[in-house]
């Protein structure tokens, strides 16, 4: 039988090991930075003094992909990316392992595991500690964008452009999004690829370039209308620069104004 702690464990993690751990350990409380990396290195520890966590960690090690449930389960909303600026998780483990008895390991043609570093044989790759990383880079903002609510997973931004050009010059009226893709595809003489152009068009749809009917539908079942205010090439840009800058600024506080421009 399972305790009461044990039950509620089961809903929300598989691997036994982790059921053990999410009947023991409480959630974070926050998503302060210190709190999750502090709730992290608990995770290891519980990891570490399982006498059968133990023993895998001595010998084949744990794959990370059971780590990562018990990290999602003791960091509610966790994300390496917003939180740390790891766009992998494999490297925020590298980044909760420093100065820890554990490591991030890559046996030969196997994928990488948590070991203890004193169980490592000679000849096996141990990957290298990390460091936070700083995420006012173009490829730390086009992580954040790609996350969450209302995302921006942005295409190359000659593409972007071609495509936002091509909105304003055919303005869409009462349309669903597929046949959206379809026409702006065919109109852009395949010089963009489908899934670009899908791209460039869910990015205008979260900066709410569209008038969507009806309410309260998802997407897939609505038909979008180009705003009126946004009638030219660089009010679209405008409101699609607005919407991404708003986006990371309740994540990071603050924007470098030349590396979002960069992005777009």
């Amino acid at each position: 039988m399972h305790s009461s702690g044990e039950r509620t464990a089961l809903l929300e993690v598989k691997d036994p090991r982790n059921i053990r751990l999410a009947s023991k350990i409480q959630k974070a409380v926050s998503l302060q930075s210190d709190v999750i990396l502090a709730k992290a290195k608990e995770v290891l520890n519980w990891y570490a003094s399982d006498q059968e966590c133990k023993n895998d960690l001595s010998r084949s090690g744990i794959i990370l992909s059971v780590v990562q449930e018990s990290m999602k389960f003791a960091i509610p909303n966790f994300h390496p990316t917003i939180q740390f600026g790891f766009p992998k998780f494999i490297e925020y483990m590298q980044f909760v392992c420093k100065q820890t008895q554990l490591c991030v390991v890559r046996p030969q043609n196997n994928q990488a595991v948590l070991r203890f570093r004193d169980s490592v044989r000679k000849g096996v790759e141990i990957l290298p500690d990390l460091d936070a990383q700083d995420l006012h880079t173009v490829e730390g903002y086009r992580s954040l964008l790609a996350t969450g609510n209302s995302t921006f997973r942005f295409p190359q931004a000659n593409e972007m452009q071609a495509v936002t050009t091509w909105i304003i010059q055919h303005p869409p009226e009462a349309m669903d999004l597929g046949s959206m893709i379809e026409k702006t595809v065919t109109g852009l003489n395949g010089l963009v690829s489908s899934e670009s152009v899908k791209r460039a068009l869910l990015c205008l749809v979260s900066a709410e370039a569209f008038d969507r009917q009806p309410e309260g539908m998802s997407l897939s079942e609505q038909n979008l209308t180009l705003r009126s205010d946004v009638c030219s090439s660089s009010a679209l840009r405008d409101r699609l620069l607005k919407a991404a800058k708003e986006k990371l600024v309740m994540v990071l506080g603050q924007v470098k104004d030349d590396i979002i421009e960069n992005v777009l």
